[in-house]
């Protein structure tokens, strides 16, 4: 008896194509869909420095904790990319590679820092944001020289641009993490859900 209602309510729940669209075509599209969406995601967002052009003259050769704080977001760590790509030329120099498309800006200092570009994109956004944080540490440690703050010094300069990170992103197993992997969990949780479908389509016509 259990056999013959078993068989014969399967057929009735295979026949509504309500029911098989939700709960099997639909998880099946929708992963084919992440699948295209994220195969090339990572790849996609890989980070390259941002090329920058700095003019060589008695007003940078002067300024030591702007050359710091150069060399300090030029330096590679960790196997990454650094924030900048520097190259110190003269002035004719650097408008020839600005305007061959070599960097991305130049930053001159005249006496203030000054940043010359040719169009705007990340890369640009990237130099102006790091000399706009320059400038906002340069003038609160003037601030607290002014008010004679005891603080304490990096290599003996005030100015230096702090680039120190305190965490370190640690994997728990031995391969590489994969954030994409959480979208296929959660459609995986979806289908299960789904499931019940099933069950209340059983004891909605019972």
């Amino acid at each position: 008896m259990f056999t013959h209602v078993f068989k014969y309510r399967l057929k009735c729940l295979l026949r509504d194509k309500v029911v098989l669209f939700w709960t099997i075509l639909f998880p099946i599209v929708l992963s084919t869909l992440f699948f295209t969406a994220f195969s090339n995601l990572n790849n996609a967002v890989s980070f390259t420095s941002a090329k920058v052009a700095v003019v060589d003259n008695e007003a940078y050769r002067n300024n030591k904790p702007f050359q710091e704080a150069l060399v300090s977001v030029s330096e590679k760590r960790d196997e990454q990319e650094p924030l900048l790509s520097v190259e110190l030329v003269s002035s004719d120099e650097a408008e020839t590679l600005l305007e061959q498309g070599k960097v991305h800006g130049i930053i001159l200092l005249d006496p203030d820092i000054k940043l010359v570009v040719k169009q705007s994109g990340m890369h640009q956004s990237i130099i102006k944001s790091f000399l706009d944080q320059y400038r906002q540490i340069s003038a609160s440690y003037g601030t607290v020289i002014l008010r004679n703050i005891d603080i304490p010094t990096h290599g003996g300069t005030l100015t230096r641009f702090p680039t120190d990170d305190y965490l370190t992103e640690l994997t728990l197993g031995k391969n590489k993490t994969d954030n994409t992997v959480t979208y296929y969990y959660a459609l995986l949780a979806m289908a299960s859900l789904y499931g019940a479908f099933w069950g209340l389509r059983v004891i909605g016509e019972v």
